[in-house]
């Protein structure tokens, strides 16, 4: 190949491969806010789900009338109306990088392993017949390999659960991937947050919850094979629920 060949093949390629990163950067770019905006319409669905509101109903008629968005304040435990849905979640993880807008968790608090909380947590009220019967609340706390991102679906009257969710996570599909298991999400249905004297029982345990225990009732199954993931979601469900968490909302109002 003769000198001036090499070069213009070598031009060629170069300003080939200077499109081709022009159009990837400019697609990721243009494409982001379409993803940002499916990744809220994902962790609003999973509220819906957690809810046992019908999917097909639009969100927007959804909410204010059947759910009810609230931000809780983690130091004073007031609601708040909230404006910006999208935004709060599109900002949430910067949120936690943030002094002005996260708590810093002493080390004998963060039993989730998460460092901080935001200081307004975005919650839901699901009204039926004009009154409240449920309230969602979001969890998060370690895994085995990440960080797993979900809601808590809770019965206002009792205290007790009425489902679980997890919309983000990396945990190993077939083991500790299996919170996202319909069967395994379904155990938790019923069962008990706090006995009769306000103490935080539930506990996900590891195997199988013994049907003839006096404690099945704030008892949840491990899942098979994968013991950290399940003492990571044992942990993440008594911190959200306990003092430095939702308790103290819980235990003093009666909605």
């Amino acid at each position: 190949m003769q000198p001036d060949s090499k070069r213009k093949t070598l031009f060629v390629a170069f300003v080939i491969s200077f499109v081709c990163s022009i159009l990837v950067s400019a697609a990721a770019v243009l494409l982001k806010p379409v993803q940002e905006k499916n990744q809220i319409k994902d962790v609003l669905k999973n509220v819906i789900q957690v809810a046992g509101i019908d999917e097909r109903n639009n969100i927007n008629e959804i909410l204010g009338k059947k759910l009810l968005p609230k931000l809780l304040d983690m130091e004073t435990y007031n609601l708040e109306d909230i404006k910006d849905i999208g935004g709060y979640y599109k900002n949430f993880k910067k949120m936690l990088n943030d002094d002005t807008k996260s708590i810093k968790l002493k080390p004998e608090e963060d039993l989730a392993s998460i460092g901080r909380i935001p200081k307004k947590v975005l919650i839901y009220f699901v009204k039926e017949n004009n009154s409240v019967n449920k309230i969602i609340v979001p969890i998060y706390g370690k895994g085995l390999w990440s960080t797993l991102y979900g809601f808590l679906c809770i019965n206002a009257k009792d205290k007790s659960i009425c489902g679980i969710t997890f919309y983000e996570h990396k945990e190993t599909p077939g083991l500790g991937g299996e919170v996202d298991n319909p069967t395994w999400k379904r155990k938790w249905v019923g069962k008990m947050i706090y006995d009769k004297d306000g103490r935080l029982k539930l506990t996900v345990i590891k195997g199988e919850v013994n049907p003839d225990s006096a404690e099945k009732i704030y008892q949840v199954d491990g899942l098979s094979g994968a013991s950290l993931t399940t003492a990571g979601v044992n942990n993440m469900v008594k911190f959200w629920l306990g003092d430095r968490g939702y308790k103290k909302f819980l235990m003093k109002n009666t909605f």
